[in-house]
């Protein structure tokens, strides 16, 4: 599925009016009588007026033709992000918690820390398969569901981390289209992608 472009959207209004308008001016064209009164000569201003029109009808198409001319003319559509469509569902997670203070404690700590202007960056880390995946889909799926941002990217980075793959990951669910081969200009691009 794709989304179509504002220009092309625009572009199709103009062309669709240009269409309409046309087939109008035909069909009146048909319709008319270009004769004179009594019947006999055919009545010149008419189709001098007529004539004129429908030159301008041509160059309008013919602009219409050159401006329809694009490079691309939809982007894909933008997927939910994977939280929105979560296993986990609303709740459960916090009923998850129950017996776990330092876990609800976090959570809201978590929350917090999303509103505040001045926080950037927010890191989780601990031993493995402790938890911390499921957790940060939850505080996401909760900043999803409050519209806390416009947009949310999130990466799993392993003890032993492929950066590489990371930027592609990132890249990915950023519509982003990293043509440099350089570690640097990549982390630039990124950098600028995600400051926007």
């Amino acid at each position: 599925m794709s989304n179509i472009l504002p220009t092309v959207q625009s572009w199709l209004a103009k062309t669709n009016a240009l269409v309409t308008e046309s087939d109008k001016f035909l069909r009146d064209e048909v319709d008319r009588n270009y004769s004179c009164a009594s019947g006999s000569c055919p009545n010149l201003k008419l189709i001098h007026r007529s004539s004129r029109e429908a030159k301008k009808k041509t160059m309008a198409v013919n602009e219409l033709v050159k401006g329809g001319k694009f490079d691309r003319v939809s982007h894909p559509a933008r997927l939910p992000p994977i939280w929105a469509n979560s296993s986990v569902s609303d709740g459960v997670f916090i009923q998850e918690l129950d017996g776990f203070e330092s876990r609800k404690a976090q959570l809201r700590l978590m929350m917090e820390a999303l509103k505040d202007d001045s926080v950037n960056v927010i890191g989780v880390y601990g031993m493995g398969g402790i938890g911390k995946t499921t957790f940060v889909e939850e505080v996401a799926k909760q900043a999803y569901t409050h519209q806390l941002f416009d947009e949310m990217v999130m990466v799993v980075v392993s003890h032993k981390p492929n950066l590489r793959k990371l930027q592609g990951d990132l890249a990915e669910m950023l519509e982003l289209n990293l043509k440099e081969e350089g570690e640097l200009l990549r982390i630039a691009r990124l950098r600028e992608r995600l400051n926007k």
